[in-house]
């Protein structure tokens, strides 16, 4: 298991440009490394692939997350890299992708195209993505975990390496039998404003899912203490 990950505030990666990478690459550098190292020690069967990212509420920034991770890996020089975006109920987000993406997920789901035609590259090398919202209607919009699980394994001989951002699961999305599916998948919890029984609620679902659970990422961590006094300590 991948040791607790902090990450501060604001991402690295915004409208597809560098913004204060020095300091906050370097934590998904490290985070990327520590599942590269699971994946080194993992039975050759079962080499980690496809990576969730989830949370158990919205609004805890797995999207940056993610998007930052697969950013890693695609400059960690280990092949091709898609990152997914499971929500297939917004469109893709312009913060982190300077692309807009014509096609999404929710088109592949729908069988209205084939699903290397929602691939779009990126000013990234060895980065692609894959929108969540497409030209499917709103009315038509659903989600199905057991077809978006095929079509995973259908971009997983495509790229060497899979960053999933999941929705945060409720009752109705299917998240949590999506994240089952995945060969691992690292928890996102907003420090300070997470809820303690709503992160081991999830937890726990994601292990009775049978989910590999790499890790957790403590993410909008702040500091209480000034710049200048933190690096003394």
């Amino acid at each position: 298991m991948i040791q607790e990950a902090l990450t501060e505030r604001p991402p690295v990666y915004t409208n597809g440009t560098a913004n204060r990478r020095c300091k906050l690459s370097a934590h998904y550098r490290a985070l990327m490394q520590r599942i590269q190292a699971a994946n080194m020690s993992a039975p050759t069967n079962q080499a980690i692939e496809t990576i969730g990212f989830t949370s158990c509420a919205p609004g805890a920034g797995v999207s940056t997350v993610a998007f930052n991770v697969a950013v890693a890996a695609a400059r960690a020089d280990i092949g091709p890299v898609l990152y997914v975006d499971a929500d297939v109920t917004k469109p893709a987000n312009r913060l982190l992708i300077a692309v807009s993406p014509n096609l999404g997920l929710a088109d592949a789901l729908a069988d209205v195209v084939d699903p290397m035609d929602c691939v779009v590259g990126t000013s990234i090398e060895n980065l692609s993505v894959v929108a969540g919202h497409g030209k499917a209607k709103h009315d038509d919009l659903s989600f199905d975990p057991f077809k978006s699980a095929e079509l995973l394994n259908d971009y997983k001989r495509q790229f060497k390496m899979l960053i999933v951002d999941i929705p945060a699961p409720t009752e109705l999305n299917g998240s949590i039998y999506l994240a089952g599916k995945l060969d691992g998948v690292v928890l996102v919890i907003e420090s300070e404003l997470s809820d303690s029984r709503n992160a081991l609620r999830t937890k726990q679902q994601l292990v009775d899912a049978n989910a590999n659970l790499l890790g957790v990422v403590l993410n909008k961590r702040r500091k209480h203490v000034p710049n200048w006094l933190y690096n003394l300590l």
